[in-house]
């Protein structure tokens, strides 16, 4: 798996040999990181073709927007949040899923599953564990 951190966005893509941006261009990081999710579509033809899941959940957990087919929760112990997307066994490799901090400080924030559901974990920029607010998008 390949990941990389694009701006404030970071990408975690199974299948991608390589991920490309211009950090000497203001602004590509977004494009970048699309031209990124493209590339992975192109080589795993049968990835969907439109966001299954999406929403903004906020630093507890709660879920403030989205798509509306899934629950998310925190556990403050392993600064874990656990997104479980209707109708959808979730595993890191068949899916792709592009997660954006928004926290007031800084921070990475990766992606996995567990026992069915998108698993994300944040991390300050010296990578400590963080909660953090987040937007996520999975196809």
């Amino acid at each position: 798996m390949k990941r990389a951190i694009l701006g404030a966005v970071f990408v975690a893509l199974a299948g991608v040999s390589s991920i490309h941006a211009n950090p000497l261009t203001a602004g590509n990081a977004k494009s970048d990181a699309l031209r990124g999710v493209a590339m992975h579509r192109a080589l795993t033809p049968n990835v969907p073709k439109t966001p299954i899941a999406f929403g903004y959940i906020d630093s507890t957990g709660a879920v403030e927007s989205g798509s509306g087919n899934f629950t998310a929760s925190f556990n403050s112990t392993t600064n874990t949040y656990t997104i479980a997307i209707d109708q959808i066994g979730y595993y890191y490799s068949w899916y792709s899923t592009v997660v954006t901090s928004s926290a007031p400080t800084p921070s990475v924030c990766t992606t996995g599953s567990l026992a069915g559901n998108l698993l994300v974990n944040c991390y300050t920029v010296r990578g400590e564990p963080t909660a953090a607010r987040f937007a996520f998008i999975t196809y």
